[in-house]
């Protein structure tokens, strides 16, 4: 199995730590092979990398993606957070040679706590070049990034690539016609891209393989109530309980919680997480400044302390109000 990661050195100790969990949670595939697509990885942290490797068997291959870098900016791309390592994930193509058929593609915030043996038989359907995870969003984003309201919206922190039908679609290129012409000025860009250019050729993807934060920290049922989500445009009540009894990966996403590295987290896969850091080689690494200030700090207390429904509905109140934002600030819209 073929699994790409991209990141900046910044934030290569994560990567890291995710790298261990997912070979210490995978001893039992014959082949493993970690591909790197870096930005600015320094020498110490690509010792540690290979070291990573060395310590589990296996294989780590750290690509300068200078070349990436360079075909994104001659097509105009938006930088986001001071980086372009966002776009890397969509590029996968340009990554690995074209004997490589399967790719799976993890964020660097993720910790693998099972076996992927499953995915080496995922069946993909005709012309699907990629399998993520549903993702509940308001109908006015969705408009807003040129889907209709009842198209199906893509999570990217993991995704399942068929590289054969990737290819042979090209699927690169009309990415980066979309980039080149400027309809890729996205707020969550790799993300929306993906979901709004090749939303018909992407097939849904167990939500065991990207469990996100929310879901533990809310409840199944707040969940669904605060982000509007449906049997119809996410997974029903049976499937979030099935993903919540047995994840695969923990998708450590900060919403109200923090991240599990950020100090005073509440982050609920915290202990997995710090469990993997401490059998990591960046065991050392301290607590990052918390980022959960401002409107966020006040909707965590609201959670704690108001009555589940009135927190339902002033939360719904204040994404549709950031959505709507985003949405009337935006240049370009798509008719």
């Amino acid at each position: 199995m073929y699994i790409l990661y991209a990141c900046d050195d910044k934030f290569c100790a994560y990567t890291g730590i995710s790298i261990t969990s997912l070979f210490e949670s995978n001893r039992d595939l014959d082949e493993l092979n970690v591909f790197i697509a870096g930005q600015g990885i320094s020498d110490e942290n690509k010792l540690k990398l290979h070291k990573t490797a060395g310590n589990y068997g296996r294989n780590i291959t750290i690509i300068d993606a200078e070349e990436i870098d360079k075909l994104l900016a001659e097509n105009n791309a938006a930088i986001y957070n001071k980086s372009l390592a966002p776009f890397y994930r969509v590029f996968v193509d340009k990554i690995f040679p074209e004997t490589v058929s399967r790719v799976l593609y993890i964020d660097s915030d993720s910790v693998v706590v099972g076996s992927l043996s499953e995915l080496e038989a995922f069946a993909f359907e005709a012309d699907k070049v990629c399998a993520m995870k549903k993702d509940p969003i308001t109908v006015e984003y969705k408009k807003s990034i040129g889907l209709n309201e009842d198209d199906v919206y893509y999570h990217s922190g993991v995704m399942l690539f068929n590289l054969d039908n990737w290819r042979r679609l090209e699927c690169s290129d009309m990415l980066l016609t979309e980039i080149a012409e400027g309809r890729a000025n996205y707020r969550l860009p790799d993300q929306d891209l993906l979901s709004r250019a090749l939303n018909k050729n992407i097939q849904p993807l167990d939500m065991k393989y990207n469990f996100i934060t929310h879901i533990p920290y809310f409840g199944i049922n707040v969940y669904r109530a605060i982000s509007e989500a449906n049997d119809s445009n996410y997974y029903t009540v049976l499937q979030m309980q099935e993903a919540l009894d047995a994840p695969v990966i923990l998708h450590t996403v900060r919403g109200l919680t923090g991240t599990p590295w950020e100090q005073g987290n509440t982050n609920p896969f915290k202990e997995e997480w710090t469990k993997y850091k401490d059998m990591s080689l960046w065991n050392d690494i301290g607590e990052a400044p918390s980022r959960t200030g401002g409107i966020i700090a006040v909707q965590r207390v609201l959670f704690r302390y108001l009555p589940k429904k009135l927190f339902v509905l002033l939360y719904k109140w204040f994404s549709k109000r950031k959505h709507s934002v985003y949405v009337n600030n935006k240049e370009l819209s798509y008719s």
